[in-house]
């Protein structure tokens, strides 16, 4: 059980370290464009990277919220239901969420081989290809899975030992 909490913290800070990262460096490029554009200099690669870091963002800190319990939920059905049901009521949404983010996780990983197949860029003058764009969605989706399946059996674990509550 220790293991499983020691686990999933790590991965959580993690996830939180690089999506804060990926928001620094997304502030940034933005910030670089702007004052470029405005002494009319052409600085298209801050474009690529502010996309890039922004999807690091978003599927990094979506797996450091999973843990944490921070996602939007709408609660007319679970608030309705007994403390012990709420908790496996719980689990069995994170569950629900691990499964989708696998199937997810999947599509975009056969998105990405299609793309880098077909040698797409994004624009027309550069050569950063689309499909690295898939990969990094990709990888950060993966680290959300595994975050999201950790949780759970973490919170299984409570559950089971009756430690619910102390989490």
């Amino acid at each position: 059980m220790k293991f499983l909490e020691t686990v999933t913290a790590a991965t959580t800070h993690a996830s939180i370290a690089i999506s804060a990262g990926g928001l620094v460096v997304t502030t940034v490029c933005l910030f670089l464009q702007v004052i470029l554009r405005v002494l009319t200099i052409t600085a298209t690669w801050t474009s690529e990277i502010a996309r890039y870091a922004f999807m690091v963002t978003v599927f990094y800190g979506l797996a450091a919220a999973t843990d944490k319990g921070l996602h939007l939920v709408i609660t007319v059905f679970s608030d309705r239901l007994g403390i012990r049901v709420r908790a496996w009521y719980a689990v069995f949404a994170k569950l629900t969420l691990g499964v989708f983010l696998a199937i997810i996780t999947y599509g975009v990983l056969l998105t990405a081989n299609t793309a880098a197949g077909n040698n797409q860029s994004f624009e027309a003058f550069t050569n950063v290809k689309i499909c690295y764009l898939y990969y990094t969605i990709f990888v950060g989706l993966v680290v959300s899975t595994l975050n999201t399946v950790l949780s759970t059996l973490k919170d299984i674990g409570h559950l089971l030992t009756g430690k619910a509550g102390n989490q």
